[in-house]
């Protein structure tokens, strides 16, 4: 049998009413009570989190945004072909260095030439291989792991730091200058380019260098063999505004991966350098060696130098792994409104006394991650916090309910807590395994409390404090 607790107030009265012919009051007025009463949190639960939690402080595109030094870089809420809503994406990207390109030597042809018809190509070569010597080191301006520390600081626990990137791609190629686009895609540059964390300011290697393009000595960046990569058009990077909630974005729903496939871009994956722990006083720097060009003959005059500007876009997908299980703090419990601690100790209500246990019962109807536990038994388990109570409950799967027994002792501290105005805490603890952020975070769940009672509630003068 479930009811709620207005019960209790018309049996008192009652028992009032008819206590004794004669009408007096009587000395004592109990009340027998064997019952499950049920108080639903749902809504509550979902308006904490969107107005004090998870839902109103994670913004990960603006905490990239404001973690950029230098200018022109480019930050753009990615959702590439509108395809994949449960994974939120992150595109920057900018223009990261220049170099010249310049015909100085007297033995190669140095004017762009038309040969009359019937004279063939004159001995003229098709393509010339022009030597580059560009070389150097500098700072992007970031360090992605104080990026997903600042990101998580708004919340309690350690599943931000624990976090891994499964993958991060990264794309580089050389704008076309002006002129003649589909001959610049002929050519070709010779180089090695890598990146590693550095001390700030300084650029002292702190972490091994990942080579992009070629090869080398992933302790110095030295030694390199080159590889090669070419020119490109920059795709226009056009948003559109889209609808997600309650809330109009400007989004970016083309897709860098098509735009760029092409093998003239250089392709790598920046995950194993990004997940370097490299503390504060560190900046993710690029490393850069470019040997020669080879392009065709027409494209370059003697003494005409052609500026050439290479870019590079970063997909930073919100997906991780996670090798130790990990919490996170969504609610943090909080005290009652007369500023009495969350633990108010021995309750005095006598109806706790009679309470047998209870149970909580927990329906997910959205939720803000999507996980893929190593072990298949493994589950994201909410942790409810009512003063020294702590109820840990498995999440199944959406629209799935979940439901956990609750002791005497333990639904006496929740009680006694909710009475004094007490706010709940909550948390959620992740197992070992895989990690998605959605685009939309969002969290909705059916919350029941179910108390069971069992006994006598004295009601008069307990409860009346003998005020009749």
């Amino acid at each position: 049998m479930k009811k709620n607790f207005m019960p209790i107030a018309a049996i008192l009265l009652t028992s009032l009413f008819f206590a004794g012919c004669d009408w007096q009051i009587p000395q004592k007025v109990s009340v027998k009570t064997d019952a499950t009463y049920e108080l639903g949190l749902g809504d509550s639960l979902t308006e904490s989190m969107a107005s004090g939690g998870l839902l109103s402080d994670f913004d990960l595109a603006k905490t990239i945004s404001e973690s950029l030094d230098g200018e022109d870089w480019v930050v753009h809420d990615y959702f590439p072909g509108k395809r994949h809503a449960n994974l939120k994406q992150i595109l920057i990207g900018k223009s990261v260095f220049d170099f010249n390109i310049e015909n100085n030597n007297a033995d190669s042809p140095t004017e762009t030439f038309s040969a009359p018809d019937g004279f063939g190509n004159l001995g003229l070569p098709d393509e010339l291989t022009i030597p580059i010597n560009y070389k150097d080191k500098f700072s992007l301006g970031f360090n992605m792991s104080s990026i997903m520390d600042s990101a998580f600081d708004a919340l309690g626990g350690d599943f931000g730091k624990n976090l891994k990137f499964r993958t991060v791609p990264i794309y580089l190629f050389a704008q076309i200058p002006e002129g003649d686009g589909s001959g610049w895609k002929q050519a070709k540059i010779s180089g090695a380019i890598s990146l590693f964390y550095g001390k700030k300011d300084e650029g002292s290697e702190l972490s091994k260098h990942h080579f992009i393009l070629g090869e080398g000595n992933t302790d110095t960046g030295d030694e390199i063999e080159p590889g090669l990569f070419g020119f490109m058009e920059n795709p226009g990077l056009k948003t559109e505004k889209i609808k997600e909630g309650d809330d109009e974005k400007d989004v970016l729903t083309m897709s860098i991966a098509d735009a760029l496939d092409d093998d003239n871009v250089v392709k790598s994956d920046l995950a194993g350098v990004l997940n370097y722990s490299a503390g504060e006083d560190a900046d993710l720097y690029m490393q850069v060696e470019l040997k020669e060009i080879t392009l065709p003959t027409s494209l370059i005059s003697s003494g005409k130098p052609v500026d050439v500007s290479v870019y590079m876009y970063i997909d930073f997908q919100m997906n991780f792994r996670l090798d130790k299980k990990s919490t996170m703090e969504i609610i943090g419990g909080g005290e009652s409104d007369d500023g009495a601690p969350a633990d108010s100790g021995e309750s005095s209500n006598p109806i706790f006394d009679t309470m047998d246990g209870g149970y909580i019962k927990l329906t997910p109807k959205a939720l803000p991650f999507d996980i893929e536990p190593d072990n298949p038994n493994g589950t994201l388990d909410i942790i409810l916090e009512f003063g020294k109570a702590q109820i840990k409950i498995p999440i199944k799967d959406i629209g799935e309910q979940s439901e956990f027994q609750i002791s005497p002792l333990d639904l006496d501290e929740m009680m006694s807590a909710m009475s004094s105005g007490a706010s709940m805490g909550l948390s959620l603890a992740f197992p070992k395994g895989m990690v998605k952020i959605p685009r939309v975070l969002d969290f909705d769940a059916d919350v029941i409390i179910g108390v069971k009672t069992g006994g006598e509630i004295e009601v008069y003068p307990n409860l009346m404090g003998g005020a009749l």
